[in-house]
């Protein structure tokens, strides 16, 4: 579980690795300096508690939980989704 305060990610780990190059760090442009700028996928795009909510002063992780569910099988789900791209027709099995 998540503790109170941790560094959550508003864009999925799973997005952020697909636009990172193999050998590579992710880098992020800066607006304020115009400069791009290397990021670890740890701390991109991340905030404390981002995902959190404080029930009675203890973190309740419900909705980091719910994003969970669905960021463990987009990693499949994009594979699936490359396969069919070459493919005149493709049925995508339920779980994707």
């Amino acid at each position: 579980m998540n503790n109170e305060n941790e560094r959550q990610h508003y864009v999925s780990k799973v997005l952020l690795k697909r636009f990172k190059t193999l050998g590579n760090p992710l880098e992020c442009y800066q607006i304020q300096t115009g400069l791009w700028e290397p990021k670890s996928i740890e701390r991109s795009c991340s905030a404390p508690g981002y995902n959190q909510l404080l029930a009675g002063g203890n973190p309740n992780n419900a909705i980091e939980h719910s994003f969970s569910k669905v960021e463990t099988n987009l990693p499949k789900t994009f594979r699936a989704l490359e396969v069919a791209a070459n493919h005149p027709s493709t049925e995508l099995p339920k779980e994707i």
